[in-house]
């Protein structure tokens, strides 16, 4: 049974955590409603069901696979059916619905595809209504934290879960299947000790002055199928999150990667981090103590012929002064600084997730 809207008010939402273009629509998502639809010109058109189709919530993490043009989605529910999978066809016409058995209450934000699989990440954070808190969602050494790997063509099977060891993902930057028929996963690994210091945050409960992020630090799952297994490993000492890549490398191998640096014991200030991942190199704009810079968004340079031609657009804010600035960097060099700054005409802090919508898929 999906949850309807008599249950949860789907129609209720502030429509604030992320925003997509698809098929001709823009849709601005919070993950536990539906999707709005906004025009270009940001004025609101209303709640979009996929014309009476969709019956669940939509995360704000949908993924557009560059080959089909599909848009890969899911509902991740405190109610049963806690996790539901949706496709739409590269027209917007939702194609398909499925409950996916095996999470039990966690907070499943984002998830991961390849060119073939769908891949679940079903973690120690999970509902605890006794918890008091306003997120009441906490750290459960004695859940069952699993990966699930499912065939994007639903004739194949269906999902293969993994135990692991305790952790937490909160968003992903890529992933793909290797030479070696491994599926590789990338994104900020969260410990408990990590996790607790994003949901004091979340919850208003951290000191004031305190990141929202502290101990989340860039990894690597790789996933073997074959044999049934997952392991992770740590691959940089930075404290980040907010990944992000070219988009038109999603699902498959991609060299580049960038995400919002935090400060931590060895930084004092924010910044925004370029990885290399064939030379294994990085390079870090570092930004003033007090100057914080939110999400990048990869804008591909329509001229371009590599993967980082192109620019990283980001919200900059000053607490000291409460200006706010959009920067765009050239991301091939990010550390020359932006070559341009538009100063916002009201304070604006950096957000959670944004997108760069041409004109030609609108």
């Amino acid at each position: 049974m999906f949850v309807d809207h008599e249950t949860i008010n789907l129609h209720a939402s502030a429509a604030g955590t992320s925003v997509i273009a698809h098929a001709g629509r823009i849709l601005a998502l919070q993950e536990v409603n539906l999707p709005f639809e906004i025009t270009p010109e940001l004025e609101t058109i209303g709640a979009y069901d996929f014309g009476g189709a969709l019956k669940t919530m939509m995360t704000a993490h949908p993924k557009i696979c560059p080959r089909t043009g599909e848009m890969l989605f899911f509902g991740n529910s405190p109610l049963p059916p806690y996790l539901t999978y949706h496709v739409a066809d590269a027209s917007g016409r939702l194609v398909h619905s499925e409950v996916i058995e095996g999470p039990n209450g966690s907070v499943i934000h984002d998830f991961a595809i390849t060119e073939n699989y769908v891949i679940w990440f079903d973690p120690n954070v999970a509902l605890d209504l006794h918890s008091e808190l306003a997120f009441p969602y906490t750290w459960q050494r004695e859940y069952r934290g699993r990966i699930g790997v499912m065939p994007r063509d639903r004739s194949k099977g269906g999902v293969q879960w993994i135990d692991v060891d305790p952790y937490y993902m909160l968003h992903f930057s890529n992933a793909w299947e290797d030479a070696d028929s491994l599926l590789v996963v990338e994104g900020p690994f969260f410990d408990e000790a990590a996790w607790g210091k994003a949901s004091a945050f979340i919850n208003g409960t951290a000191p004031q002055g305190a990141a929202p992020v502290s101990g989340a630090k860039r990894s690597r799952w790789t996933i073997d199928l074959q044999q049934g297994a997952a392991s992770v490993g740590l691959l940089d000492d930075l404290t980040i999150e907010f990944p992000m890549i070219h988009p038109g490398f999603t699902g498959r191998q991609n060299r580049f990667a960038y995400a919002v640096v935090f400060p931590d014991a060895a930084r004092a200030g924010y910044g925004i981090v370029k990885y290399d991942m064939e030379y294994d190199r990085r390079w870090v704009l570092d930004l003033p103590v007090g100057v914080y810079a939110g999400e990048p968004c990869f804008v591909p340079d329509p001229q371009g012929r590599g993967e980082d031609d192109g620019w990283l657009l980001t919200y900059v804010t000053d607490l000291r002064s409460n200006v706010a600035e959009l920067w765009i960097l050239d991301a091939i060099q990010i550390g020359a600084g932006p070559v341009a700054a538009i100063e916002l005409p009201a304070w604006v802090p950096a957000g959670v997730h944004g997108a760069w919508i041409g004109d030609n898929e609108v």
